[in-house]
């Protein structure tokens, strides 16, 4: 898997932070053969960096983990996690839009600058940039 940039900065410790749990319904908690119940193990956890206007905060993604009792055959049971933007990469799906976001910005601010266009197209894509922003 090819790395990014979100995969190596570190997470902020004075960063808000919210505990996000993927767990299985009521209805999955049993063995899908023997219909025992299942014996959560653990949970693995990750964390992305999630941008919200102004601020940032850390979301802790928990899965539980669960096995059939007795039964190391049977395998580990997890609930199934929503779809990344990015495999592996560890900002959340908003902070990865406000990077492309800036970085069209300046894309545009420099498409108008180096055409030499009049100052009411400057103006205009300001003010609409300050909008959106």
């Amino acid at each position: 898997m090819r790395k990014n940039i979100f995969t190596y900065f570190e997470m902020p410790e004075d960063a808000e932070r919210e505990v996000i749990i993927h767990d299985l319904s009521d209805e999955e908690k049993f063995g899908p053969i023997t219909g025992e119940v299942l014996e959560c193990i653990g949970e693995d956890v990750r964390e992305q960096l999630q941008y919200i206007t102004a601020h940032y905060k850390v979301l802790e993604i928990h899965t539980q983990k669960y096995v059939l009792p007795g039964n190391s055959k049977a395998g580990v049971i997890t609930a199934n996690l929503p779809e990344e933007p990015i495999k592996g990469c560890r900002a959340h799906v908003s902070l990865l839009t406000h990077v492309l976001f800036i970085n069209l910005q300046i894309t545009f601010l420099c498409i108008v600058l180096r055409s030499n266009s009049n100052v009411l197209v400057y103006t205009f894509l300001g003010r609409l940039f300050h909008h959106w922003y």
